[in-house]
């Protein structure tokens, strides 16, 4: 069904009936007066007399009217159509969107400059989301297809299948549902990482006692000024360090230290395994992982640059070999 349009009228008009008015609304006063303070013969004689002159008045009032519109039209009003014209050749699939209109107030300019950032910035997360799927999609391939298959082979060689080989499928089933859980659970942290704010401040010091308990086999340590603290929020912050703990005790590290150089900088130095060249290139792609055999989801990096990025910071691999991730605080985070 479709939806009944309000008519609204358009801007030109309301522009042109406004300029009229003011500049009808002196001259019709003015008449007014000359007529209430004439008597009728002399207010008709006044007139033939001066009609070329009253005539040359409404000329120049029309036209003054004609050129004010236009102003307002050059200046406000097609600026404003050609804007829209923009934004929904952007809805319609257009990849690109111009705001580079010949002429327009200051304000419209910016108004179109800040629908560029935005559609730069949606275009941006729709390619991101694009890739993300496709990759979950190949993830969800494989364990899926391995449980598929077990559970067939059971299936159709129920009564001849020995008890080893059984077992064997079993625990096949059970580590390739634990991979999809483990999975599922990252790309839910992903999720909320998305949608995660980066108000509030997290002491280091709370952070390396929670990595403590969370993580026995790894010995954390802090290398900073006391009361020390990072412009993240507590639960971002620790969700972040987290992350980055996990990975390093996957990689052979027992160590993690936590270091200040700068009052916007924090690098998490690790003793495990230094980084390959190879790996270098694709650390910070979704799902990639060293350590698929080990439940690694490839994921763990990504929700923290996604939190990272919701406080408008960033991090990278500072050292391949000690492993050193650096995170650079916005000065408006």
């Amino acid at each position: 069904m479709s939806v009944r349009q309000k008519w609204r009228p358009p801007l030109a008009l309301i522009v042109t009936g406004f300029v009229a008015l003011l500049f009808v609304m002196p001259t019709f006063a003015m008449a007014v007066v000359v007529a209430v303070m004439k008597q009728p013969d002399e207010l008709i004689a006044s007139l033939v007399a001066n009609w070329g002159k009253i005539a040359l008045a409404l000329i120049v009032v029309a036209v003054a009217t004609a050129a004010a519109t236009y102003v307002f039209w050059r200046g406000l009003s097609r600026p404003l159509k050609i804007l829209a014209q923009a934004t929904d050749s952007v809805a319609r699939g257009h990849s690109t969107f111009d705001t580079d209109a010949p002429y327009g107030t200051r304000e419209v300019a910016q108004l179109a400059e800040d629908f560029s950032v935005l559609v730069r910035r949606l275009q941006k997360r729709s390619r991101y989301l694009e890739t993300l799927s496709a990759h979950f999609a190949h993830e969800l391939k494989s364990p899926l297809t391995s449980v598929r298959g077990a559970a067939e082979l059971m299936r159709d060689d129920a009564a001849a299948m020995e008890a080893p080989k059984r077992q064997q499928f079993l625990e096949n089933i059970i580590s390739d549902a634990e991979q999809l859980s483990a999975l599922a659970n990252r790309m839910r942290d992903l999720a909320r990482a998305d949608l995660a704010t980066g108000d509030g401040r997290a002491e280091l010091a709370a952070l390396a006692e929670k990595l403590s308990s969370d993580f026995a086999k790894l010995a954390v340590s802090v290398e900073a000024p006391e009361g020390a603290a990072i412009p993240l929020s507590p639960e971002s912050a620790a969700i972040v360090m987290h992350h980055i703990a996990d990975n390093a005790l996957r990689h052979g590290a027992t160590a993690l230290t936590m270091r200040m150089p700068q009052d916007d900088v924090l690098d998490l130095v690790n003793n495990g395994e230094p980084v390959s060249e190879e790996a270098r290139e694709k650390l910070f792609t979704p799902f990639f992982s060293t350590r698929r055999q080990e439940g690694g989801t490839g994921l763990g990096l990504a929700i923290a640059i996604a939190l990272l990025a919701s406080a408008n910071s960033t991090i990278t691999l500072h050292s391949p070999d000690p492993v050193t991730f650096r995170i650079r605080f916005s000065d408006s985070a």
